[in-house]
């Protein structure tokens, strides 16, 4: 798995939920409780990609396979759960096929 971090000035969640995060892009919003204009994350179940913005800081993971796609998703479930906070959701963005995508991973159960 790649992992590549950045940092950008100036920009709110917003920028990637319209931008390159969006559902037009194949990108499904990544909901937790900690979810506001500052912080953000995104998946990507056809090029198995998940993006997280916080503060200015950006982390894009690029997986390998379907398998290590899956498994960042649980990780960051887990990670939201043990924190005290609730379960992550994915909105799949009333897109079938992301939608369809999630399913076809086992991570239906995240999809609200």
């Amino acid at each position: 798995m790649k992992v590549t971090r950045g940092f950008l000035v100036g920009v709110e969640r917003y920028f990637f939920d319209w931008g390159e995060c969006s559902s037009r892009n194949g990108w499904a919003q990544v909901d937790t409780d900690q979810d506001f204009c500052h912080y953000g994350n995104w998946a990507n179940p056809k090029e198995l990609k998940v993006f997280q913005y916080c503060e200015g800081d950006t982390t894009l993971w690029q997986c390998e396979t379907p398998q290590e796609f899956t498994q960042v998703i649980q990780d960051m479930d887990r990670f939201e759960v043990t924190s005290g906070r609730k379960p992550l959701k994915i909105d799949g963005m009333c897109n079938d096929q992301i939608i369809a995508e999630f399913e076809s991973l086992g991570l239906g159960s995240f999809l609200h």
